[in-house]
C-alpha cells in the first residue's frame, strides 16, 4: 500500500533572545574610543623628589595607539553588524511564524461545530444571499448510475480521488450488486479560481452517492443525510455561512485574496438491503492555502428506518481499545505522525468517547468495511503542548465485532451486521 501522505506542518521557534549578550570592552569614561594614558609608575620618581619629564612617545607606541584605535573601531563595526543580523533573524522568525497556527487557533476557539457525524443538522441547503457576498450556487448535478467494477462505491470528480489513502489506514470502496436499489452519483462543482491565480476564489468539487428505487420509503430521508454529510464544510463556509467560520476566513484571507475550497471524495464501504455505510474524505481550505485541513466524516444509515448510527450510539471505548488503536496505527505508519506519537492512551480514550473535544480539535467516528469489521476513525487537528508541531488528518483502524464485545452498547445496529 502506498505510504499515506502526512498532513503535518512542523515549525520551529526562533532564538529566545535578540540581544548581543556581551558588554563592551571600552570604558564608559572614554568618549573617543581610545585608552586612557598610563600614569608614571612609582619607580620612575627620583629619590630626591625632583621632577622627571616624561619621555616623548616612541614611534612604536604611536603605532600601537593607532592599531588600538583601529581595533576598537573594528569592534564597534562588528557589534553594530551583529545587532543588525540578530534583529533581522528575530524579525524573520516571527514574520514567518506559521499563519497556519493563527488560523488553527482561531478555528478551534470560534467555531461551534458539534460532532460532524451528528445527524441533527438540517437536511437542506439554504440560499442565504443576505449573509453571503453573492448568491450561493446550490445546484448539484445528478449523473448516471455507477457502472463498472472500478467505479462502484467510489464517488470522486476532483484531484483528490486518492484521498482515501492519504490518512493512516485505508478506505476501500465496496459495492454489493445483489441489492434491489441502485445508486447514482451527484456532484456539487463551483470553481471561480483561475489558472493564473489558483488560490483566490471558490474551489468546490464534491461528489456523493444518491440511492434510487429504495423500497422502504426512506429514500428522500437517506439521500438528504448523505448530501448534508458530503457538503458540511461547503455549507458552513459558503452555502449557508456560519458567522464563526466566516470570522476565521476573514482573518485567514491575505492581500485581498480569499480561498475557500472543499474537495470531497465519498466511499461506499458497505451496503446490503438494510444498511449503507459511507466514508467522506474532505480536503478543505478556510480562507487561504494556510488554512488546510483533511477530515473524515462517516454515515451509517438504516435503510429501513432512515436512522443513522454514530460511534456514541454503538460503543463505549475504553483505554484498552485506545491502546490497541494506537499500537495498530503506529505499526501501519512506521511509528506514526505527531498526533499518534504524542497523544496518550488516556487522552485518546476521551477522544474516542467524544466526551472531550479539546476545543473542537478531535472527532471520532466509524464505518463498516467489506468484511463487516468496525473501522474506528479519528479526525485530528493536532497541536503539540509547546505549539511547535501541528498535524491535520485522519486515521482509522479495524476491529472485529467480537473484539468489541466488552464495550458494545445495546443498539439495533449490531443486528444489521449479524453481530
Amino acid at each position: 500500500m502506498e505510504k499515506p501522505k502526512v498532513h503535518a506542518l512542523p515549525w520551529q521557534s526562533g532564538p529566545g533572545s535578540d540581544g548581543i549578550g556581551e558588554k563592551s570592552a571600552i570604558g564608559d569614561d572614554v568618549s573617543d574610543g581610545r585608552s586612557a594614558p598610563e600614569q608614571p609608575a612609582a619607580s620612575m620618581q627620583p629619590a630626591d623628589g625632583g621632577h622627571v619629564s616624561p619621555a616623548p612617545p616612541s614611534p612604536s607606541s604611536e603605532r600601537a595607539d593607532s592599531a588600538s584605535r583601529a581595533s576598537s573601531s573594528s569592534h564597534v563595526i562588528v557589534a553594530v553588524l551583529s545587532v543588525v543580523f540578530v534583529c533581522l533573524l528575530v524579525f524573520s522568525v516571527f514574520a514567518l511564524k506559521p499563519i497556519t497556527n493563527l488560523i488553527r487557533d482561531a478555528w478551534s476557539s470560534t467555531t461551534t461545530d458539534t460532532n460532524p457525524d451528528s445527524t441533527t443538522s438540517s437536511n437542506t441547503i439554504t440560499d442565504t444571499s443576505t449573509s453571503s457576498p453573492t448568491t450561493p450556487d446550490t445546484t448539484a448535478t445528478p449523473q448516471t448510475p455507477i457502472a463498472g467494477e472500478s467505479d462502484k462505491g467510489l464517488f470522486s470528480n476532483s484531484s483528490d480521488d486518492d484521498a482515501g489513502s492519504r490518512g493512516t489506514g485505508e478506505i476501500i470502496p465496496t459495492w454489493n450488486d445483489s441489492v434491489s436499489y441502485t445508486c447514482t452519483k451527484e456532484t456539487y462543482d463551483n470553481v471561480t479560481t483561475t489558472a493564473g491565480d489558483p488560490y483566490d476564489g471558490l474551489d468546490f468539487a464534491i461528489s456523493y452517492p444518491q440511492v434510487q428505487n429504495l423500497a422502504s420509503g426512506q429514500q428522500d430521508a437517506v439521500n438528504a443525510l448523505i448530501k448534508d454529510k458530503a457538503l458540511r464544510w461547503a455549507t458552513r463556509m459558503y452555502l449557508d455561512p456560519d458567522p464563526s467560520v466566516q470570522s476565521v476566513i476573514d482573518e485567514a484571507s491575505q492581500g485581498g485574496k480569499t480561498y475557500i475550497a472543499s474537495h470531497v471524495t465519498s466511499y461506499i464501504t458497505y451496503n446490503d438491503e438494510h444498511l449503507l455505510s459511507i466514508a467522506f474524505v474532505d480536503h478543505y481550505f478556510m480562507g487561504s492555502i494556510y488554512g488546510e485541513f483533511l477530515d473524515m466524516r462517516t454515515l451509517n444509515v438504516n435503510l429501513d428506518t432512515g436512522e443513522a448510527y454514530t460511534i456514541d450510539d454503538i460503543l463505549e471505548p475504553d483505554e484498552s481499545t485506545a491502546t490497541q488503536w494506537l499500537a495498530d496505527t503506529k505499526n501501519e505508519k512506521d511509528g506514526g505522525d505527531y498526533f499518534t506519537k504524542e497523544v496518550s492512551a488516556s487522552m485518546l480514550t476521551k477522544i474516542l468517547q467524544n466526551d472531550d473535544r479539546i476545543s473542537n480539535r478531535y472527532f471520532s467516528n466509524f464505518f463498516v468495511d467489506g468484511n463487516k469489521s468496525i473501522e474506528i476513525g479519528v479526525t485530528y487537528h493536532f497541536k503539540s503542548n509547546d505549539g511547535d508541531r501541528i498535524a491535520h488528518g485522519w486515521a482509522a483502524e479495524a476491529f472485529t465485532p467480537s473484539s468489541l464485545s466488552s464495550i458494545r452498547k445495546p443498539s439495533a445496529f449490531w443486528a444489521l451486521i449479524g453481530a
